[in-house]
C-alpha cells in the first residue's frame, strides 16, 4: 500500500530493522538504488498523477466495494 501525507512532524523511524536496513527523506524521482522493484513502480505513478491497482482494479471498482 501506498500513503500519502499532507504534513509531517518528527523524524521518521525504522520500526523493523530486521526486515529494512534503513529510513530516509529522498526526492520523488530520486529514490535509492536498492529498494523493492515495486516501489518505484508506485513512486513514478503517482508522480504521474495515474492510480496503480496490482490486481487489475479499476479505482472506481475499489471504490465501490
Amino acid at each position: 500500500m501506498f500513503f500519502t501525507a499532507s504534513q509531517w512532524t518528527g523524524e521518521p523511524v525504522n520500526a523493523e530493522p530486521g526486515k529494512c536496513s534503513e529510513i530516509a527523506w529522498h526526492e520523488l524521482g530520486d529514490p535509492p538504488g536498492d529498494i523493492v522493484g515495486y516501489i518505484p513502480t508506485g513512486l513514478h505513478t503517482y508522480d504521474q498523477g495515474t492510480s496503480l491497482s496490482l490486481d487489475n482494479w479499476e479505482a472506481s471498482q475499489a471504490e465501490s466495494r
